[in-house]
């Protein structure tokens, strides 16, 4: 029995120093990355930190731009920090640019992950914001209280 294994890295503490240090070990780590076995690199959302953090969305259409064999995605998108129809939308082309190398996650407040969400309610799927706005995808389609 052959067993298969991927491992994926989440970069931690950023350098801090110059903007060309953590530049460049941003970009030694991707080349790093895409030269050996390791399969995706996974980067936060985050609005305040107290080392820099590298926005999720810019920071994975530069590494699409720059990789071809690397899949990448964040490990959390911070639901207020952004339109979920248009993060739907972004990641759906970010994802169809880099030939499918996108791996989405999304989950909410709700103890429903987005495994067990219906098809048409994660993120890029056909139709997402018109289920949402239906009300069709829990409690996304309803005002808050």
């Amino acid at each position: 029995m052959q067993i298969k294994y991927r491992i994926g890295i989440m970069p931690g503490p950023w350098p801090v120093g110059s903007p060309a240090d953590g530049r460049d070990f941003f970009w030694k780590l991707i080349d790093v990355c895409e030269r050996t076995t390791i399969d995706s690199v996974w980067f936060s959302d985050r609005l305040s930190s107290p080392t820099p953090v590298l926005e999720p969305m810019i920071t994975m259409a530069a590494v699409a731009a720059r990789t071809e064999r690397l899949k990448f995605g964040p490990s959390v998108l911070v639901a207020p920090f952004r339109s979920p129809v248009l993060a739907a939308r972004q990641l759906a082309m970010l994802d169809y640019l880099s030939a499918g190398r996108v791996l989405p996650r999304s989950a909410s407040a709700s103890s429903r992950s987005a495994s067990s969400s219906p098809p048409a309610c994660r993120f890029g799927s056909a139709g997402a914001a018109r289920t949402r706005r239906s009300g069709s995808c829990g409690n996304a389609g309803r005002s808050p209280r």
